[in-house]
This record gives structure tokens, sequence and C-alpha cells, in this order.
């Protein structure tokens, strides 16, 4: 345990030089910044953007406000939802500039300020309840919801960085009384609690106030403490994520060192306080430890944890796994993707993005946008989720559109050298070169439906800039065109930049490279198609959907399937493709059977038995294979 004096000298030494800055310099800046204008999306991730942020839109404002009138809470999680919200809305309305989705965002902030306690505490917890379960968790979000409302309009909405500093430094006079570190109160070993460091820092980024800078810090010492979490320690040491604190028998689940949303939250508050110290390891942490996240953890729709919580999981998708793929931890994984390339320029951490958004997110995503199925699996039927702590809210239906509509904001980026094209949608928006020339960029595509891209360029006055174009890993040789003239391309998670003067009318012809792609695992294989998943779904009508297939002679790793142009209602994507199924197949004479596929992101989106579906195919046994033929 922490010592008060330890506690009480950092902070009193913190008083006395506790002053206003006039601005807060960053050490470490970011590699790339969002572009000038957000694009209007006009396919089939803008149609599912769409109904997502219709789904927060007409959420019951009062509901979420409600528990922090009463302050009666003991141990669970409401007052997480109403920071989910706010953050999920303004996003959405930066997006689409609605005017009566603002006027619910007004209002909602309104709401909850009015039950701020005279001593600066926002929560739903009872007074000798502070501190413990998952109160500093629903502080977190209060603050970090009180400073989204304050970015959106920092000259009207000046009150709610004061309503935010009065809420941190209630929490911190809190635990300076607790007389205890923070690590220890709370849920999943200081994971939940620990996480406060990320709107820790961001005020400290507004306001200047060194006091939650010397907190941030306080923060992540108490994190290196022996026993504790050792979030830096273990990462720079190669701990597996999955390993970093386990379970001894017959210990509670909340004592868990391993719960995924939890921990990636406390590394972009890591990420955070990275740019203002410039202290290498923050960095090399978290990116060491998302390397191990993506090498044992996620999955190939782009998301992963079981209960939530890491388990070596990519290893064992292929089986039947409760409570698998949380739409929490997939939106927290986009989140901190975003910073790290941000951050570090690295289009690898633009692939997962990809790869979850099309799939685990779109998955989770229901049919009306309403909310989401809280773990869309990889089989089985899709279950609809219900409310939590007596709410008809649960936390991913509060959460899943802050990682949605990140995909805007991510498709053009920027930095001085080139405009950097992300992502194939489309589209249209505008940017400004470092000559400040107003460019508009139109991108005409079905993409990822079909293979095709043109991007339309036009410049209001001609000049010599860069556009760079991700090339994705999971395209073969792809074909580049800019008018007449053709490019030599290359792959490999990079970009491919072209330096020219570019005039009005100027067009980038693309045709990426889509063959169906074979992924395996043990005696199991999966199908992917571009970034998109592939999976069976019971309402093909062609068969049990859960009996084996056998791979065909001689693979290199590709497929031939077709697209088919009859699809099933409610479906993005159809394909069929020619495989052995079954085991009563004679193995010397095999007859290929036609089976059909849709995307991931389709399968079972009727939530009952009507479409079944599975995305891993199980390989029979077949013992002849050990043998030698004559």
């Amino acid at each position: 345990m922490m010592k008060k004096t330890t506690f009480t000298l950092i902070f009193i030494l913190t008083s006395i030089i506790n002053i206003v800055a006039q601005s807060v310099s960053y050490k470490v800046d970011n590699y790339f910044n969002y572009n000038d204008f957000l694009p209007q999306l006009d396919g089939y991730l803008g149609e599912k953007l769409n109904l997502a942020i219709n789904g927060v839109k007409e959420r019951n404002i009062d509901e979420i406000v409600e528990p922090f009138r009463h302050q009666e809470e003991t141990w669970m999680w409401q007052s997480e939802f109403w920071g989910k919200w706010i953050t999920s809305a303004i996003i959405s309305y930066k997006y689409t500039k609605d005017a009566e989705l603002l006027s619910k965002i007004d209002k909602a902030y309104d709401d909850l300020v009015a039950t701020q306690s005279p001593d600066g505490y926002i929560g739903n917890y009872r007074p000798d309840s502070h501190l413990e379960q998952w109160d500093i968790w629903g502080r977190k979000y209060v603050i970090l919801g009180l400073l989204a409302y304050y970015d959106l309009n920092p000259q009207k909405n000046k009150q709610a960085i004061n309503i935010a500093k009065k809420v941190a430094d209630n929490l911190i006079a809190e635990i300076k009384k607790k007389d205890q570190s923070i690590v220890q109160l709370g849920n999943y070993r200081g994971l939940a609690s620990g996480s406060v460091l990320e709107p820790i820092v961001m005020l400290y980024k507004r306001s200047g106030v060194n006091k939650y800078l010397d907190f941030a810090k306080y923060i992540v010492t108490s994190w290196e403490a022996e026993g504790e979490s050792q979030l830096i320690t273990k990462a720079l040491n190669g701990v597996p994520v999955a390993e970093r604190i386990p379970l001894k028998p017959g210990q509670a689940w909340n004592k868990s060192g391993q719960k995924a949303y939890e921990m990636m939250s406390c590394y972009e508050g890591l990420l955070e306080l990275y740019q203002i110290t410039g202290e290498t390891d923050y960095l090399r942490a978290t990116e060491l430890t998302v390397q191990n996240i993506i090498q044992e953890e996620i999955n190939i729709v782009g998301s992963g944890s079981s209960f939530e919580c890491w388990f070596h999981g990519k290893w064992k998708q292929m089986e039947d796994i409760m409570h698998f793929n949380e739409v929490c931890v997939t939106t927290t994984w986009i989140k901190l993707c975003n910073r790290l390339f941000l951050l570090t320029g690295k289009p690898m951490y633009l692939e997962q993005i990809e790869k979850s958004m099309y799939n685990a997110l779109i998955a989770g995503l229901t049919p009306d946008g309403m909310t989401y199925t809280k773990y869309p699996p990889l089989q089985g039927i899709k279950v609809f989720s219900g409310g939590q702590c007596g709410m008809e809210m649960n936390c991913c239906g509060a959460n899943g559109t802050r990682a949605f509509a990140l995909y805007p904001q991510l498709m053009y980026t920027k930095s001085e050298e080139a405009i950097y094209v992300n992502f194939y949608e489309h589209s249209l928006d505008s940017f400004y070169t470092v000559q400040n020339n107003l460019v508009h960029i139109r991108q005409n595509t079905e993409f990822p439906k079909e293979e095709s891209v043109e991007i339309e360029i036009n410049p209001e006055r001609p000049e010599t800039f860069t556009i760079a174009l991700r090339m994705p890993s999971w395209a073969g040789v792809t074909w580049l065109k800019v008018n007449d003239l053709d490019y030599e391309t290359y792959g490999g998670l990079e970009y491919q930049k072209i330096v020219r003067e570019w005039k009005k009318g100027d067009k980038i012809y693309i045709r990426f490279d889509m063959k169906a792609k074979i992924h395996q695992i043990e005696n199991s294989f999966a199908i992917t198609k571009g970034p998109i998943v592939l999976a069976r779904d019971s309402r093909f009508e062609d068969g049990y959907i859960f009996e084996p297939a056998m791979l065909p002679e001689n693979i290199n790793g590709t497929i031939d399937i077709k697209q088919n142009i009859n699809i099933p209602e409610s479906m993005y994507l159809s394909y069929s493709v020619d495989l052995p199924m079954g085991i009563s197949t004679d193995v010397f004479h095999v007859q290929p059977r036609t089976i059909h596929l849709c995307d991931f992101g389709s399968a079972g989106n009727t939530y009952d038995e009507k479409s079944l579906f599975k995305v891993w195919f199980k390989q029979p046994l077949n013992i002849t294979k050990q043998f030698v033929e004559e």
C-alpha cells in the first residue's frame, strides 16, 4: 500500500507550483493529423455509419442521467453510459452537423452538470462506496464526456472544463484521504481505476494545471509497483497480455489482470502522456503490447477476448467460445490503433482498423442500427443483447459508435509531405495543400464489393503535391494508373506516393487483386476476400453448415470463388465456392460440391435459427495422409 506521506508529498510539492500555464507544449507531435474536412461517405460503410448514428440520436437521455441524480449505487457501472453516449454523439455530430443531435447533446450536458455535488463529485455511488468497484471508471467517462463537450466549441462551452476540473480535484482529494494506491481501488487489478489516466492527461493538456500532470505520473508509478499490473515493465519484458496477472484457483473474476478493454484504455492514456513527456518507454510498451495482441489475441474478424479478458484467443477462435468478441473490446482496439497510427504513421495500424470495421464492428451493429450485439460469435446464432444495470442500454450500445465514427476522420490524413488516402469508399472530401490551395477529392467505387476505385482530383488551381495511396497487405499485385500513365505498385502495408502537377479532372485508377485467401489454424480453415471475412449461412439452404470440408489438393494460399448475382435478403455480399464436403466422400474420387458464403457482417443477422452461420471450416481426419503411395 502506498504510504500517505508519499502521496501527500507529491501533492504538496505540486501545490507550490500549481499555476495555469499559457499553453502546454508537446514533446511529441503526431506523425499524421486528421484532414481539414470530413468526407461524406456514400458506400457500404457510410450506410452502416448512418444507421449507427441514428441509433445514437434515438437514445433516451433521461435514462442515462437518472442514476447520477440518486447516488445510491454500490457496485454497478451505469455511470459509464453518459460519457460513452455523449462522446459517440459528439463525434457523430461532427460528421452529420445534425442540429437535432446537437440539441440532444446540449441537454445531456446540462442535465448531468446539474447533478454535481458541492464537493465536485459527479457519479452515482453512495458516499460510503466512493472509489470502490466501478466508481473511478465512471468518473473517467464523466471527464471524457465533459472534455469532448468542451472541445466541440471551446469558446461557447468554457464552463465544461471547469466542471471537469472539479470532478478531477474531487477524485484526487478522495484518493489522498483514502490513503490507498489508486491501483488497489476498484476492479481488475487497477486496470479500471488506472485508466482514468487518459482524461487526466487530456485535462492537463487543456488546462495547463500542473496538478493533473503530477497525478498522471503518480498513476503510472502506481502501475509499476511490485505486485501490480506493471503495464510498462511487463510489456518491455515481453510478458503476453494473457499472462500479465493470472487468476489463482478460487480467486474472484474481478481480480483478473487480463481485462482487455480496461488494459487497452490504460495504454490509450499512456500514449497521451507520452506526447507530453517524450518518454520513449511509454510508446515502446504500448507498441509491444499491441504487437502481442495482434500475434496472440486478435482473430480473423478483428476482435478478441472471452469474458472480456485476453486468453491467447487467436489460436482458439475455431472453438465455441463464451462471451467472445465484446464490442467494447473491438471499439477500444480500434481507438488504440487509431492513436498509434496518428503518432507513428505506420499503416499496419490502419490494417487492423479496416479488418475490425468491416467485420467485427459491422457484425455487432444490429440491422436497424439501434444498438450493438455485445458478443458477436464466429459461429452459431447471433443473439440480441439486453440492457445492463437495470437500464435499457448496455455498455456496447453506448460505446460502439465511438469507433464507427472514427472511420471518416481516418479516411484521409495529412502531413506536410502529402495527403494520404487510407481507406476506399464512395465519397467526397476536400483538403488544403501547404500552398493553401483547396483541392476536392472524390472516390467513385463499389469497394469492397468491386475491386476497382476511381479517385478524381480537382484542385482550384494547378499545383504539384503528393497523393499517397495505401496499398493493403491483403491485395496482390495492384494495377494503378493516373490518367494515361501506368505506375508500378508495391504492397506490404506501404503507401504508393504519386508526385505530380495536379489539374482539375485528373483521375487515379486502382484495381486491387482481391483473390480469395485461405487462412489455416491446425485442422481448420477460413476464407477472406480483400478485408472481408466470409461465412456459411443456413439461409443459402445448401446443406448442413457445420459439416466438415476439405481443401482442394495443391492449394497455394488462394482459392477460386465466384460472386453471386442473386443475394438473399439482408445480405451485402454472396459468393460460391466448390469444396469437397462431409466425411463420407470417397477421397480417391473427390467430387466437390458448390456451397455459398456471405460477408461476416451479414452472417446470422436474422438473430434466430433461420441464419445459423460459421466462419471456420473443420477438415475431417484423413489417416491416409500419413501413408506413402506405392
